[in-house]
């Protein structure tokens, strides 16, 4: 025969067999501890004694802390307003009235560290602490990241430099220039130079571009009328 009682806790309908008559039962809804009545108790009787016996009881809850500390009696509220707050963990332990310390993981499951779900952990990207710099991205830009420490520095007004004096003083400053910002354009389009200064690097190498071609033209024609003066001297 079942043993049927109103929990005093939450209220909710429990059924037992009747061999756990006498003995001490545990809520699976709020974990709230009674004692299951007797068989041969009236329903209303049997409701009324757990509902009693459970409120008798629900100011004996006490707290043992990991260091020992004993916390109580409080009532089952606030024991409960504890947990909500933090102040008890798995490694605490509890008892009711002069029961014995059982782990507070017992009395609730949510304090349970094995049944708390873990993320799967996401593979390590070695990459994740450098600043992403975007070589076509004004400073001003919205997202514009600061250049990461491992880039080298542009080398741009070097360049442009170069350039210049291949037109000043000397041709061969110019080729030094188209070679240097060649190789410096290279460089930052692979993210190992620092492209804010591009457009100083790619002005001089264009100018040394300019200087060259045409230098190499002077001397095309130069050396066609040496050649030809020589021909002709000859003859």
């Amino acid at each position: 025969m079942a043993i049927e009682l109103t929990c005093g806790g939450c209220r909710r309908r429990l059924r037992l067999a009747d061999e756990h008559a006498g003995m001490r039962a545990v809520c699976p809804e709020c974990n709230e501890t009674f004692t299951v009545p007797s068989v041969s108790e009236p329903a209303h009787e049997a409701i009324e004694r757990a509902i009693g016996t459970s409120a008798a009881e629900a100011a004996e809850w006490s707290m043992l802390t990991p260091d020992q500390q004993v916390y109580g009696p409080v009532v089952r509220s606030q024991l409960e307003q504890w947990v909500r707050e933090g102040r008890v963990s798995a490694a605490c332990k509890l008892k009711q009235g002069e029961g014995r310390w059982q782990t507070a993981s017992v009395f609730f499951p949510e304090l349970d560290v094995s049944r708390t779900t873990v993320p799967p952990r996401q593979p390590h990207n070695p990459f994740a602490d450098r600043d992403v710099v975007s070589n076509y991205q004004s400073p001003g830009a919205t997202g514009y990241q600061p250049r990461a420490s491992n880039v080298e520095p542009h080398r741009g007004v070097l360049v442009l430099v170069l350039s210049i004096l291949g037109w000043a003083v000397f041709p061969l400053f110019s080729v030094a220039a188209w070679i240097l910002g060649a190789s410096d354009l290279k460089q930052m389009r692979r993210g190992r130079m620092d492209p804010s200064g591009e457009g100083l690097t790619r002005a001089g190498v264009i100018i040394a571009m300019i200087q060259c071609v045409l230098l190499g033209f002077v001397l095309f024609i130069a050396l066609i009328v040496l050649v030809g003066a020589f021909l002709s001297s000859a003859m």
